[in-house]
């Protein structure tokens, strides 16, 4: 059974473990086509808009194992924790389905690094059946979000003033503005 695009494909290691350390028909996809120099940028890309797509069923995985290791706490240990757990799960419950409507916006054919057919510009917006999102790649989607709360949103004002004053203001002590007014030259 094919799981994904066609030139995806599931394969079967005849009850052995692949590099995963799975065993048999599992839905792992690998390129079929070795010979087109634009698979693994493709297949890359590919994950990287599936992993977006799927960021609600990773995120919601994320919050039921603190809940399930908050709920385990005894009683007097919870107590110092000066936290309501459920209120804490419904208020992730909101972000995490704003951050999914948002990061639903993100994949494009249009910026992929690599030629796309009309079908594979189709799937990038529709996760393939059975298709699992690396470890790697849902940490680097949740990277990618607090980049974009640090650097755009009102919240990440002060993380964005300690990651970015200094840096400005030595780039100012050495390469100071022109003053204003002045005719600077245009680098070439």
């Amino acid at each position: 059974r094919d799981v994904g695009p066609p030139w995806f494909m599931a394969h079967d290691h005849g009850g052995h473990p692949c590099k995963d350390g799975h065993h048999g028909h599992h839905g792992h996809q690998e390129a079929i086509d070795r010979s087109d120099p634009n698979a693994s940028e493709r297949h890359h890309f590919l994950e990287v808009c599936w992993s977006c797509l799927r960021f609600r069923e990773d995120a919601m995985t994320e919050v039921a194992r603190f809940q399930a290791v908050s709920n385990a706490l005894p009683p007097e240990d919870r107590a110092l924790w000066d936290t309501d757990v459920q209120e804490w799960v419904q208020k992730m419950g909101v972000g995490i389905a704003l951050n999914t409507q948002f990061l639903a916006m993100l994949p494009t054919p249009d910026v992929c690094g690599a030629p796309m057919d009309d079908q594979q510009a189709m799937s990038v917006f529709q996760v393939p059946e059975g298709h699992r999102v690396a470890g790697r790649n849902a940490s680097k989607v949740r990277t990618t979000l607090r980049q974009f709360v640090r650097d755009w949103a009102v919240e990440g004002k002060a993380e964005r003033d300690a990651t970015y004053t200094p840096l400005l203001e030595a780039l100012g002590r050495h390469l100071p503005p022109p003053p204003l007014g002045s005719r600077a030259r245009k680098p070439r």
